[in-house]
């Protein structure tokens, strides 16, 4: 029993680095923790909900949503922000005014 709890845990503590290494993990200011991937050079995809902010409920704003965003494979993404180059993939059923994030389940470039 003991080696199999030394096992999980040592499985564990590979993945907790391995996660801390290529995702960015945060709080949003209400305390809600936001996770950020990056499948390629070009790519963020990040997991937040904002249930704090002020307004009617939007699921695609104050809902769990992934916003991805696209930059110029030849701008970094400081370079991309700088400029205004970022490209904020919208999801099919995007409304005006609504957040451009995806909800959980909902289709996306790439599936």
């Amino acid at each position: 029993m003991g080696k199999l709890l030394i096992t999980v845990m040592t499985r564990l503590e590979r993945s907790q680095k391995k996660m801390s290494y290529f995702d960015d993990v945060s709080m949003t200011r209400h305390d809600i923790r936001r996770v950020e991937w990056r499948p390629n050079s070009d790519t963020r995809i990040r997991f937040e909900s904002h249930p704090g902010d002020e307004g009617p409920f939007v699921p695609r704003h104050h809902g769990e949503h992934y916003p991805i965003e696209l930059k110029p494979s030849n701008l970094s993404w400081k370079q991309t922000e700088r400029n205004n180059l970022t490209i904020k993939v919208q999801p099919g059923k995007y409304e005006q005014g609504h957040g451009t994030g995806f909800l959980p389940g909902e289709k996306h470039p790439g599936i």
